[in-house]
């Protein structure tokens, strides 16, 4: 079976964190295993209990790297993606911590990348509450 590495930095939003986790796993795909590498940029406790709790409840499909501070966004994804490397990861996507997972849309993202090897990224935006706010 191919793989998907989820690639996540968290930083202080340990509820939506944890929703990213949560709906991967339950609504995210149905034909890809699963693999995450959690990158730790806080030393807020309530995220790193969610974290350490995240590591814990997901056991071996969680690489966690507890580094506690703010390292640098792309310095994480770019170690996330060599790290998956490491692992053949058929799929290595960057996830930012504050997004959730629909119904299949793991499998409709991997589908895509799958389907077309001579792109190097796919990207995708769904909706955003933030989009409808005025600043």
């Amino acid at each position: 079976m191919k793989t998907i590495h989820i690639i996540t930095v968290a930083y202080n939003l340990p509820d939506a964190t944890e929703l990213l986790f949560n709906t991967a796993v339950e609504r995210g795909t149905k034909k890809y295993d699963l693999h995450f590498h959690l990158f730790l940029h806080s030393e807020r406790p309530d995220t790193v209990n969610m974290c350490e709790k995240l590591a814990s409840t997901y056991g071996p499909r969680v690489t966690y790297y507890p580094y506690g501070q703010n390292r640098g966004l792309s310095k994480s994804w770019n170690e996330g993606l060599l790290e998956a490397g490491k692992f053949n990861a058929d799929i290595r996507m960057i996830v930012n911590d504050d997004i959730f997972f629909s119904e299949n849309d793991l499998d409709k993202i991997a589908d895509k990348a799958l389907a077309h090897p001579e792109c190097h990224m796919v990207s995708c935006a769904g909706h955003h509450t933030s989009f409808n706010k005025k600043w």
